[in-house]
């Protein structure tokens, strides 16, 4: 049986390997208007105690996609709000042109790259995974979870994540860091 851990239980060690999921990235790199802000002071106390005593952090390039997607669409849906923009709702061909979209791609791309200061980008050796049981544990949780589950149970580390359908699978080989 695989552990999950509360976070106010779990103290990081140098020896530790853990998997960062989006969720808690935006929470501490980006975070939406001040929500949860007492989460969000937990996560950034906690990695800032994992980097204090070297924890090896990981991200995949899948996860840095779905950090710059969720922030971009929540940038899209403000800008969509404004009385100007009435109507106008193609990130593609309304949004997109724009100097909002740009300024929104210059913040989105300082996030990543803060992110990647803390964490190691790390291969996802796609061609190496079982991919039947990626496909399998779809039965689940979206494809994103099931391949996150999988990339971190053949590297043996820990999750440290908020979604509840990684921490609930029911055919999760890791164990798993969470404040829900």
């Amino acid at each position: 049986m695989f552990s999950s851990y509360k976070l106010k239980d779990f103290s990081p060690k140098g020896s530790h390997h853990i998997f960062l999921d989006a969720n808690v990235l935006i929470y501490a790199f980006a975070p939406l208007a001040n929500y949860k802000q007492n989460v969000q002071e937990q996560i950034t106390r906690f990695l800032e105690v994992c980097k204090s005593v070297n924890t090896n952090l990981y991200v995949t390039s899948l996860v840095l996609s779905e950090v710059y997607n969720v922030l971009l669409k929540d940038d899209f849906d403000h800008w969509k709000k404004l009385p100007a923009n009435a109507g106008k709702t193609s990130l593609k061909e309304h949004f997109r042109p724009t100097d909002a979209f740009k300024n929104s791609v210059t913040v989105i791309n300082a996030v990543l790259k803060n992110i990647l200061k803390l964490a190691s980008p790390f291969p996802d050796d796609f061609h190496l995974l079982n991919k039947d049981r990626v496909f399998e544990m779809c039965k689940y949780a979206d494809f994103n979870d099931c391949y996150f589950l999988e990339i971190a149970s053949r590297n043996n580390w820990l999750i440290f994540t908020r979604d509840s359908d990684i921490i609930n699978h029911p055919m999760r080989e890791v164990d798993i860091i969470t404040n829900l």
